[in-house]
């Protein structure tokens, strides 16, 4: 998971921004697609001189090893 403050601004979702970017990365580096199950969206208060992110949310991705 790389970039994720700086590509949300690309994208209208975290759920985009994952499945788009971070999805088939996850799969190129072996991870079964059934073992991805999606995210969990989360507040947070990022520094308001923080350069890298600026969102009021986050996301943490749920990978279930079966």
């Amino acid at each position: 998971m790389t970039s994720t403050g700086v590509l949300k601004n690309r994208y209208d979702s975290w759920e985009a921004l994952f499945n788009e970017t971070q999805v088939p990365y996850l799969i190129e580096a072996g991870v079964p697609e059934n073992e991805i199950k999606g995210i969990i969206i989360f507040k947070v208060s990022p520094p308001t001189d923080c350069l890298y992110f600026q969102h009021n949310t986050a996301m943490i991705p749920i990978i279930v090893k079966e």
